[in-house]
């Protein structure tokens, strides 16, 4: 049976709810949440996996750690041409996320970094500097969210 506890704390910004729980190995485990209704259901769930042996914690991994698993994974999924397709989107995304920890990247940092996106310059094959089309955008956004699926599962 998963423990867990949620303790309301004041701090700078004013009051936030902090979720506390133990895994199966009793390790302990605590998000802060500003709605006490958020932390309430998020402890439900983590108790719920923790009961039932589904529960995985992300660990202190960095993005250029993840992105080269998740390639590596994906390699022998797709063909040579997607691959390669793949590798320059990840670089635009190591770019921006490489030496953070996965678990300390918020979705501010991602629409900050989708925002960022509709300014930035590629070459292409004539060596012209271009926009990002939205398709290519849309794939980056794509390729990220299927990345980070995969640190939680």
């Amino acid at each position: 049976m998963a423990s867990g506890s949620i303790k309301k704390r004041k701090n700078k910004s004013g009051t936030v709810y902090v979720a506390r729980w133990r895994d199966h190995n009793k390790e302990e485990y605590k998000k802060t949440f500003k709605k006490r209704k958020d932390a309430e259901a998020h402890l439900a769930k983590v108790q719920t996996e923790v009961n039932d042996g589904t529960y995985q914690p992300l660990k202190n991994i960095t993005f250029i750690s993840l992105s080269g698993k998740w390639l590596e994974l994906k390699k022998s999924q797709i063909r040579p041409k997607t691959y390669k397709s793949y590798k320059a989107h990840i670089e635009r995304l190591n770019s921006a996320f490489g030496k953070r920890i996965v678990k300390n990247i918020t979705a501010l940092d991602v629409e900050s970094f989708v925002a960022g996106l509709t300014n930035h310059k590629v070459t292409n094959r004539y060596k012209e500097a271009r926009a990002l089309s939205p398709t290519s955008i849309g794939k980056t956004v794509t390729i990220l969210k299927s990345m980070l699926n995969a640190a939680i599962r």
